[in-house]
């Protein structure tokens, strides 16, 4: 295992750099996928990044519920693999990869038969809506890929070895930069060849997942997909999986809402918010790689119960989310339509509209990349349930806020109202920590882990 990281001793600065670097890039890499589609779209038609971006809000939900797996999977296999108990740890995989491929399945078939009913909701033109239909009927035959590479990720990342996801994750970045312009514009099309870029180049980061793991000379490579399901196991990561899930796809609906007071101005603000949420992303995606270093860290570090060592750790990630969140306002407030410009570079009413957003988002990256943080770190001790409820209420706030403003700011109410709960989100979780710590003796007295004391 010499990709690995030891998260439970050394140097805690060190071992979360190295652990987060590889997670940092595959944030990025996630980003630059919905870029280069955002980016050879704006060339073709701005109707076509709208649809996309309205679209991938059905991606949304399910990248959403494939948190239940994924989440729930991954605090089991860290404190399980923090514990040395190999065993355990490999049946938390198989029974993570089991729970997210039944939940696809379902999700599939209720995804084909809402998609209208979906698409319903917004006030598109008849184009806009033709490119929406061309790109979800793709998109949602691929589901099942969307919930088995996260799983695969996770997994890797659990026991410290993020090398492994990030170099799969640019060989699928790069089949989709060669496929999207071939598609497009040599093989004329458009947004159906968009969503075969997309599905065909997350397909063969899946393959290569399947075959490095049973490829694997340790524990990983007895893992088995098609095995006995161990129902106590499933339970325990659906019990801890759920809230993170539930949080999520509540966030995605949430944006369907805004997505409905926007695409009420016209499909250039839809356009420019599709386009503006994914480079913002930017700060909350590599937030959100630290943040798997940080649960990675902190379930180890519970399950070998180095309790001193996870307070260290938590000081210590802080510094680095704030830096993170720095380095993202001063890019969005300055450089804002500049960014708009290289993907929709014809229209200056979309880069003027585009600017504002990312300004006023901007204002709020320090707190944001802080709650994402401490949900890592809340999310690797297993405790899911807080992170989860303030980012329900807190996106919840985005519709009263934005209904309250738009007769007065207009679409720039809704930009505020984003903004506005952003920091909300930052400051409830940095006081929560502090008091949900106290409250459980550093993590000492957690009920839930005598599911796994049972198993040791």
């Amino acid at each position: 295992m010499k990709r690995q990281v030891n998260l439970l001793s050394g140097d805690i600065k060190s071992s979360l750099i190295k652990m987060s670097i590889p997670l940092m890039g595959i944030s990025f890499v996630q980003i630059t996928y919905n870029l280069v589609d955002m980016f050879w779209l704006g060339r073709f038609s701005d109707e076509a990044v709208a649809a996309v971006g309205t679209a991938g809000l059905v991606n949304y939900i399910g990248n959403s519920l494939a948190m239940v797996g994924r989440v729930g999977a991954a605090t089991w296999i860290a404190q399980s693999y923090g514990r040395g108990n190999y065993k355990d740890t490999k049946a938390y995989i198989e029974s993570g990869i089991k729970v997210n491929i039944a939940i696809s399945i379902f999700y599939t078939i209720f995804a084909f038969l809402m998609m209208e009913t979906f698409l319903g909701f917004f006030t598109l033109t008849e184009n806009v809506k033709n490119y929406a239909v061309e790109y979800l009927l793709i998109q949602i035959s691929g589901m099942v890929i969307v919930f088995l590479n996260p799983m695969f990720a996770v997994t890797y990342n659990s026991i410290g070895n993020s090398m492994t996801p990030f170099k799969l994750s640019l060989i699928g970045l790069t089949m989709n930069f060669i496929l999207d312009p071939i598609f497009i514009f040599v093989f004329k099309m458009g947004v159906t060849g968009v969503a075969l870029a997309t599905i065909g180049a997350q397909l063969c980061v899946l393959l290569a997942y399947l075959y490095i793991t049973k490829k694997s000379s340790n524990f990983l490579g007895d893992v088995r997909i098609i095995s006995k399901p161990e129902v106590k196991k499933i339970i325990d990561i659906l019990f801890i999986g759920w809230p993170a899930s539930v949080q999520s796809t509540a966030m995605a609906l949430i944006a369907v809402v805004l997505n409905t007071f926007i695409s009420k101005f016209g499909p250039m603000p839809m356009a420019v918010y599709s386009l503006g949420i994914q480079i913002e992303s930017i700060c909350w995606m590599t937030a959100d790689g630290f943040s798997v270093a940080v649960s990675s860290f902190m379930g180890q570090n519970l399950g070998a119960q180095n309790y001193e060592r996870l307070k260290k750790g938590y000081k210590e990630s802080v510094k680095i989310f704030i830096t993170i969140g720095l380095i993202a306002m001063v890019i969005l407030t300055l450089f804002g339509e500049n960014l708009i410009a290289l993907f929709i570079p014809e229209d200056p009413l979309a880069h003027k509209e585009g600017g504002k957003l990312l300004r006023i988002m901007g204002l709020s990256e320090i707190l944001m990349a802080l709650e994402i943080g401490i949900n890592g770190a809340l999310n690797g001790v297993g405790l899911t349930k807080f992170p989860a409820i303030n980012g329900l209420f807190g996106n919840l706030l985005r519709i009263p806020i934005s209904l309250f403003l738009i007769p007065y700011l207009g679409l720039s109410g809704i930009w505020i109202a984003i903004s506005i709960t952003m920091a909300l989100k930052g400051l409830s979780a940095i006081i929560a920590y502090g008091f949900i710590r106290k409250k459980t003796d550093g993590f000492r007295q957690l009920s839930y882990r005598r599911n796994l004391d049972e198993t040791t």
